[in-house]
């Protein structure tokens, strides 16, 4: 297994999507109900809202073996935005993720 945290750019947002869609289906599924989840990720996801919000976000990614397993999203002028959704092969994630955000010079605000 080989995994990777980089930087996103507008070609990942899809994948993102993607993602997040299938995180909060599969992942929710024993403390919400489809209704709920449906809310919270309706089936036909406003791709250009998603867009235009992801690319306000500072967006890294976690990559298994070249694919999407989770990514995280904040924004330095709104310390509330933060997306972070995993796949569900993405065990052990998150500490990784925090570590590479701080020492990262790529997502230092410019």
């Amino acid at each position: 297994m080989s995994r990777c945290l980089r930087s996103a750019c507008a070609r990942d947002y899809d994948a993102c999507i993607a993602l997040f869609q299938s995180s909060v289906d599969q992942l929710t599924a024993e403390h919400y109900d489809a209704e709920q989840r449906r809310a919270w990720a309706p089936p036909d996801p406003d791709r250009t809202l998603w867009h235009r919000r992801l690319a306000t976000l500072q967006l890294c990614l976690l990559e298994d073996n070249g694919q999407l397993a989770g990514f995280i999203g904040y924004s330095w002028m709104d310390t509330s935005t933060c997306c972070i959704a995993l796949g569900v092969s993405a065990q052990g994630v998150l500490p990784a993720s925090f570590i590479w955000l701080q020492s990262s010079t790529c997502v230092a605000p410019g």
